[in-house]
C-alpha cells in the first residue's frame, strides 16, 4: 500500500519486553480498519527486544522499527512523529489493548467533525490480569474538558488521535520526565485547540504498580506546567490549575514522607 493511501500512523514506544507487549501490538495489527503505518520506537533497549520486534516487521509491511538510544518518552514520541507520513496520528502504549474497532470509530468521528484537531476517548480500566476494574469516562466537549481540566486530566494519552499539523503548531512534546502528555494538552487548551473525547470505550487502559503517574515527580512537574502557563496567561483557568495542582503536590509529598 502506498504511503499516501494510508490514513493513520500509529506511534508506539517500548524499552523492554513484558507480558503485555504482544497483546498490545496484536490489538493494533488486528484492527478492522487496516489502513495505517505502525511505527515502533525501541528505545534504550536490548538487542533481544529488537529481534522480538523485528519479527512483526518481517511479517507485516505496515510495521517499522526505529531504534533510539535515548531513554526519554517525549524524545521518542517526537522522533516517531517526525517519521509519520499521514496527517492523523494515533497513540498506543505497550501495556494497553485497543478495541478492534478503535481505528474504524476514530475515522468516522474525524470524517464527521473536520474542525477537531485532537480526539481522545473513554476507556475501560483493567488490571495486570486483564480484568475490568473501572471506567474512564471524561467530558466530551472542548468547553467541558477545559472546565474540568484544572481538577483532573480529561485526556487519556494512549486513547488519543491528533493531527500532525497540531503537533507542529504546539512544537511537539516538550515538558516533563513523566508528564509530557499533560503538558501538551494544557498548552493546547490555552491555545484554543478543539479537543474532544469520543464517548465510547475504545481502549483497555491497564493500571499497574510500575506506572509513573501519581508519583511525587509527576505532581511536581504538573505544578511547573501550570506555573509557566499562568505567568504567560494570568487568567482564571491557569490560576485555578496552579492552586489545585499545588495543593495536590503538597499533599502527595506529605503523604509519601509519612509512609517513608
Amino acid at each position: 500500500m502506498e504511503e499516501r493511501a494510508r490514513i493513520f500512523t500509529i506511534i508506539f514506544c517500548v524499552n523492554s519486553t513484558s507480558v503485555f507487549l504482544h497483546a498490545a501490538i496484536e490489538s493494533i495489527l488486528s484492527q478492522t480498519h487496516s489502513s495505517f503505518l505502525f511505527l515502533i520506537s525501541a528505545n534504550a533497549c536490548s538487542d533481544d527486544l529488537i529481534v522480538e520486534l523485528e519479527k512483526y516487521a518481517q511479517h507485516d509491511k505496515r510495521v517499522r522499527i526505529i531504534r533510539s538510544e535515548v531513554p526519554q518518552l517525549s524524545y521518542n514520541l517526537n522522533l516517531l512523529m517526525d517519521h509519520a507520513r499521514t496527517e492523523w496520528v494515533i497513540r498506543m502504549d505497550a501495556d494497553d489493548i485497543s478495541e478492534l474497532h478503535r481505528l474504524e470509530r476514530v475515522s468516522q468521528y474525524i470524517s464527521d467533525n473536520p474542525e477537531v484537531d485532537v480526539w481522545g476517548s473513554w476507556a475501560t480500566i483493567i488490571d495486570d490480569n486483564g480484568a475490568e476494574t473501572g471506567a474512564f469516562t471524561p467530558h466530551t466537549s472542548t468547553k467541558a474538558i477545559m472546565r474540568a481540566f484544572p481538577y483532573s486530566n480529561q485526556i487519556c494519552h494512549p486513547t488519543v488521535a491528533f493531527r500532525r499539523s497540531f503537533w507542529r503548531q504546539m512544537r511537539g512534546y516538550l515538558g516533563g520526565m513523566v508528564s509530557e502528555d499533560y503538558d501538551l494538552w494544557l498548552r493546547a487548551l490555552n491555545a484554543g485547540v478543539e479537543v474532544r473525547n469520543i464517548p465510547e470505550p475504545l481502549l483497555r487502559y491497564r493500571v499497574h504498580g510500575s506506572q509513573a503517574s501519581g508519583t511525587r515527580r509527576g505532581y511536581a512537574e504538573v505544578v511547573g506546567h501550570w506555573v509557566r502557563e499562568f505567568l504567560i496567561r494570568p487568567n482564571l483557568f491557569n490560576f485555578t490549575g496552579l492552586i489545585v495542582s499545588g495543593a495536590k503536590a503538597v499533599t502527595k509529598s506529605i503523604t509519601l514522607k509519612h509512609k517513608n
